[in-house]
């Protein structure tokens, strides 16, 4: 410092950030940086939650697309779903989906619906991935987006 020669370091730019990236990355990119802050259950249920349900929906789908209208079809989707598996098991001819365990093995069960209180849970996880869309600055929440027009 004497010298006049020491200079600070220089800190490492920024990585650049896609302005609109798809769903699945951001998604992905948000599960692995947070998941080393929930307890292994957690961890699991939103994986779940990502890779059974919102990622089968909205994986190239890019945020800007991610309407509200968007989201309530996927809902009105879950719900058409969960009425496809119900009718074939009422007719005895149950969907079967294949799942792997913890073991790594493969097995096949009969599809289970999703409840009302799970459907609204992957919008919450949606909802959660949103919002840190909209802090970043990489898309606009729709509240502030289309204002209600002045009615008085």
């Amino acid at each position: 410092m004497r010298r006049g020669i020491w200079r600070p370091a220089e800190p490492e730019p920024a990585p650049e950030i896609d302005r609109d990236p798809t769903f699945h990355e951001f998604a992905s990119q948000w599960f692995e940086t947070t998941k080393g802050e929930w307890r292994p259950k957690t961890v699991r249920d939103y994986e779940w939650q990502l890779t059974s349900h919102l990622l089968p929906f909205f994986e190239a789908h890019r945020l800007s697309q991610i309407t509200v209208a968007e989201v309530d079809r996927y809902r009105q989707a879950k719900v058409a779903e969960n009425r496809a598996i119900q009718v074939a098991a009422a007719n005895g001819k149950p969907l079967v989906e294949e799942y792997v365990d913890r073991r790594g093995r493969t097995h096949h069960r009969a599809r289970r619906a999703l409840s009302v209180t799970s459907i609204n849970k992957t919008i919450t996880r949606l909802g959660q991935i949103l919002e840190l869309a909209v802090e970043y600055g990489l898309i606009v929440h729709p509240v502030l987006a289309d204002p209600q027009p002045d009615l008085g």
